[in-house]
């Protein structure tokens, strides 16, 4: 009954006259189900209804844009990661080998190093040792020359004692040649100058070669004396015309047959 109600007056021209009878019992069906709803026959309610349906639609649409917009972003995270992994890895064993490298070039230096140090030592210990070496041959040297000094001194000490003793034997055997020529010029003299005297006394001389020898030894002795200290005496008296005379005299020769020839 209100639907009919609701139907005239929404559509009036759809409605017959009012003056003509309407039967509402013909309209409607006989019989309906016990649990059928009411159909809404009003056009705002369908439009609403398709509204909302397009609006569920439009929302199902875009939760399913949303869902694809998500596996896809889903999708390129996973790209995005999986990129990413595969970087760090390459990164990492790039890195890994630049350590590796630089450890290598690190235990090249140290070695290296380590070999300089060794030879700057082995250098260090060679130059000492020519050092040391250097050292002790200066120290034999001068210790030579100390030695050489010493035998120079000792052999010049030795050569001064040496000609020392020469001179002094010179000297002695200068005196004792003045002393024999002296004596044996004084013999010689005077037998040169006694003979006739000594052979009347009876003292004749026998001369065998260099020396000369008397019959009479002690007699010999006491007149050579006698004549040595008078030729002493007159030599005193003359100075140094006696001593001139001693040193400019040549001395004669020994052997009785040469001098008397």
């Amino acid at each position: 009954m209100e639907c009919a109600v609701w139907y005239a007056s929404v559509s009036p021209c759809l409605c017959p006259s009012s003056s003509l009878p309407v039967d509402i019992n013909s309209a409607l069906p006989l019989r309906l189900p016990p649990a059928a709803i009411p159909m809404d026959l009003r056009l705002d309610h369908h439009h609403q209804q398709q509204q909302q349906q397009q609006q569920q639609q439009q929302q199902q649409q875009l939760q399913q844009e949303l869902l694809t917009l998500k596996q896809k972003q889903q999708i390129q995270r996973q790209i995005l990661i999986a990129e990413f992994q595969r970087q760090h890895e390459q990164l990492s064993r790039q890195h890994e080998a630049q350590l590796q490298e630089h450890i290598k070039q690190q235990q090249e230096l140290l070695a290296l190093k380590h070999q300089q140090e060794l030879l700057e030592h082995q250098r260090k210990m060679e130059n000492h040792r020519l050092e040391q070496e250097l050292e002790k041959q200066q120290r034999e040297q001068k210790l030579q020359l100390l030695k050489n000094k010493e035998r120079g001194q000792e052999s010049k000490s030795q050569m001064r004692r040496s000609t020392l003793t020469w001179k002094l034997n010179q000297k002695s055997s200068c005196v004792c040649a003045t002393q024999r020529w002296k004596k044996s010029h004084i013999k010689t003299h005077f037998l040169s100058e006694h003979r006739g005297r000594l052979t009347q006394l009876g003292l004749t001389p026998e001369f065998d070669g260099k020396r000369s020898s008397f019959l009479s030894p002690p007699r010999r002795h006491e007149l050579t004396h006698r004549y040595v200290k008078s030729t002493d005496k007159n030599m005193e008296r003359r100075g140094n015309k006696g001593r001139s005379y001693v040193k400019h005299f040549t001395p004669l020769s020994r052997d009785p047959v040469s001098r008397r020839q």
